[in-house]
């Protein structure tokens, strides 16, 4: 039984990277960062705020597709999943049709879009 996991766009949860500078003005230097965000901590033995950059994440628009490989690696023992096609944004797996169900079931838990062919499937009922 084959199974196309469809590949969509939707929010996802990825670490930011951005460049900070910040200027001394006391020692009339530069400075550069590279991370998530900017924190000032007060520093108490030289009574001024000083820059830390600090990891950060966003929710950004994004392709599922990394989640649709992760799921499939995960999943590959337990539902017999062997992998037809990887076009790079649409998978198409075959399974044994007993585990029908219960991969659709983890799909659905997964938010994983995916479908499959109702014809190819009254067939392969049919010869069991």
């Amino acid at each position: 039984m084959e199974i196309t996991i469809k590949s969509r766009n939707r929010k996802v949860k990825r670490s930011i990277e951005t460049d900070h500078y910040w200027y001394d003005p006391m020692s009339k230097k530069m400075f550069h960062g590279r991370g998530g965000k900017m924190e000032f901590v007060y520093d108490p033995i030289q009574k001024r705020s000083l820059p830390r950059v600090v990891d950060a994440e966003d929710w950004l628009d994004g392709n599922d597709y990394p989640e649709i490989k992760k799921w499939i690696e995960k999943n590959q023992s337990t539902f017999n999943i062997s992998v037809l096609h990887d076009g790079g944004k649409n998978i198409t797996i075959s399974i044994p049709v007993t585990n029908l169900n219960d991969v659709l079931g983890s799909l659905y838990i997964s938010a994983l879009s995916s479908d499959y062919d109702e014809a190819e499937l009254k067939k392969e009922l049919r010869r069991r």
